[in-house]
């Protein structure tokens, strides 16, 4: 709820009330110079915010114009609560991260951010407070900040050097979300190895080096927090060529100003690095005579001269510490890292697949996860051969194959077939791989690079050893299916179909004292962990409400879930199967708070569908 002043623009109760429980519904059109009053309260927007968590927050959100090159400040203060801001683009707030935000850089407990827009649009605010159960009154301000002062001419700093400075707001410029800085130029050698190091204590410290000033700045290299246990930033550099090149001495955040210290002196010798070739096993020990990175952390390193499109496995086992493997190239900003791997080997040991773009050597780093533990180590290298084409999928239509030994080979030495299917962000697939010669397993990923799968099923169908995998599309593109045995030992034929399973049903809307009738079918959410359909319904519950809710079906084993948020941001409250009858569910729960809930209608089998009647009643 709100009250604007100060150009104001009028907007109703009514309109606000009239939200979804979700998502803001007609969020209102604010402009600069703008304050708003407004009060966080029951009937506001309310649901997952998709920012630094999933839980559920009341919000209101607004919408401003903005024109590139404007500098944002929004100030959100309130009595009530820890305030939080968050700012995103195109008028919408969606899945995507903000673009900034904020929680208490106006001090404890205001927020307060600034933002230079790149790009002309509509953008939308988002008010709310820090914890899930905040709530109250809250004041938000709209200021259009004046142009940052202009890039000065850099001072020089001297080989082996240091300098004494301050980041100050009005006197320094700013980056592209307002952090001050400082410039500096120094001069190098092709090839000179030069550490640079920026030390602050009354802000966090981030250090870019490159060439050329102002929006013609070329970033060659930066650091954040130098592996020295503070937040001071230590920088490794490679002169490219001989000549003149920047040093930025920046806050990490817009907040950040004061004191710092800037310094440039020789950096250690790189660390040797030893040869490594397709077919090597090499045994070595990870100790203290270890090279250590700009983050502290102990490793060892190997050249690597790869062809292009070569495609690689590097595997690497310990019994004394968890392994951890990183590919890179070293160039003048350092090691920058291309891939790297944990646990894909069995247990805590690492095993990193491959395909390299461009033939060129690399360096690949043998570690700890954390990088502190040492030990015995074992790393081989074994090329394998690239996947061959996907055959192409098409929706709605059954196509049979067969697994034999001319199948693609898996990593794990599994025989598998690939499809190919362009799918579109939000579309529901589904995708049933049926075989009466082995036990059928799915995987669906991305295309473009090595497979990684973002689901699977084995037994989904509910028929034998049959697979159903369900899938909603995460955006638009070209995805890949692998059908395979269980295990990847078997062979035969199968059936591979393709469904189009249309757009996500939209939860219902439920009123205490309600009666409702529905019914599972195919077209339903399925539930990720068992293949049972369901139905969402949003209900509101006042503090301290005694509710009695059953579900009763003549075609089904009934299921209840009562919870917070809805789809894959679902939060189970309470739970029942045969609390009324043997097949027929009762939840009784008292609300601790005030609130949007959803009850989930379920069925207790895998793919259960038919008639059910859901009654809601408060109890005394």
């Amino acid at each position: 709820m709100l009250n604007a002043r100060r150009h104001l623009i009028a907007v109703s109760a009514i309109a606000l009330m009239a939200a979804a429980p979700a998502l803001a519904q007609d969020a209102p059109m604010l402009t600069l110079g703008q304050t708003v009053d407004g009060v966080l309260e029951e009937g506001d927007a309310y649901g997952p915010v998709k920012s630094w968590s999933d839980e559920e927050h009341l919000h209101d959100d607004y919408l401003i114009r903005l024109e590139s090159g404007q500098r944002l400040e929004i100030g959100l203060t309130s009595g009530d609560f820890d305030s939080y801001l968050a700012l995103y683009r195109d008028g919408t707030q969606d899945t995507r991260e903000p673009l900034v935000s904020d929680d208490d850089s106006g001090g404890y407990p205001h927020a307060l951010l600034w933002h230079t827009v790149d790009t002309s649009g509509t953008y939308r605010i988002q008010v709310r407070g820090f914890s899930p159960d905040s709530a109250g009154a809250y004041q938000l301000t709209l200021v259009e900040r004046p142009p940052a002062p202009p890039e000065p001419r850099p001072s020089r700093i001297q080989p082996r050097g240091e300098v004494n400075g301050e980041l100050a707001r009005g006197v320094d410029p700013q980056l592209s979300n307002d952090e001050l800085y400082d410039v500096y130029v120094f001069r190098a050698r092709a090839g000179e190895r030069v550490q640079v190091r920026l030390n602050a204590e009354d802000f966090d410290p981030i250090v870019y080096v490159g060439r050329g000033a102002g929006g013609a700045f070329e970033e060659l290299g930066r650091n954040d927090d130098g592996g020295d246990g503070t937040l001071n930033s230590r920088l490794i550099f490679t002169a490219p060529e001989t000549g003149d090149y920047v040093i930025r001495a920046a806050a990490l955040s817009a907040s950040g100003e004061g004191s710092y210290v800037l310094s440039l002196g020789d950096a250690p010798e790189a660390p040797a690095l030893r040869r490594l070739a397709i077919g090597d096993s090499i045994e070595s020990e990870l100790g203290e005579d270890a090279a250590e990175d700009d983050s502290g952390r102990l490793y060892e390193g190997y050249a690597f001269r790869a062809r292009a499109g070569q495609r690689v496995v590097f595997a690497m086992v310990s019994d004394d510490f968890d392994t951890y493997l990183e590919l890179g190239r070293t160039g003048a900003g350092g090691f920058e890292s291309i891939a790297s791997d944990d646990d894909g080997g069995e247990g805590l040991n690492s095993r990193l697949l491959h395909t390299f773009a461009e033939a060129a050597q690399y360096e690949l780093r043998a570690r700890s996860f954390g990088g502190s533990s040492g030990g015995a180590y074992g790393l081989s290298v074994t090329e394998v051969e690239p996947d061959p084409e996907p055959t192409p999928l098409a929706f709605g239509r059954s196509v049979q194959g067969e697994i034999n030994d001319a199948s693609a080979r898996g990593l794990s030495d599994g025989r598998f077939n690939a499809y190919r299917f362009r799918g579109e962000e939000g579309q529901r697939v589904q995708i049933v791989m049926r075989s009466g010669d082995f036990d059928s397993y799915l995987e669906i990923g991305s295309a473009g690079g090595e497979f990684e799968a973002l689901a699977y099923d084995d037994d989904g169908l509910g028929e034998g050893l049959n697979s159903r995998l369900n899938f909603t599309i995460p955006e638009t593109g070209d995805y890949i299916v692998r059908a395979q045995p269980l295990g990847g030992g078997g062979r035969g034929l199968y059936d591979l179909e393709l469904t189009d399973r249309g757009p996500a049903p939209v939860a219902g809307s439920l009123l205490i004292g309600a009666t409702v009738r529905g019914r599972l079918d195919e077209t339903d959410s399925m539930a990720a962990g068992d293949s049972s359909f369901y139905d969402d319904y949003r209900f509101q519950a006042a503090e301290g409400d005694r509710l009695r809710i059953t579900m009763v079906s003549n075609e089904f084993d009934a299921f209840l879930a009562l919870g917070r948020g809805l789809a894959e941001d679902f939060i189970l409250l309470a739970s029942d199967d045969d609390g009324l009858s043997d097949t027929n569910s009762l939840i009784e729960h008292t609300f601790d708070e005030a609130g949007w809930y959803t009850l989930r209608a379920n069925s207790y089998s895998p793919n259960a569908t038919g008639a059910y009647v859901i009654s809601i009643e408060r109890r005394e």
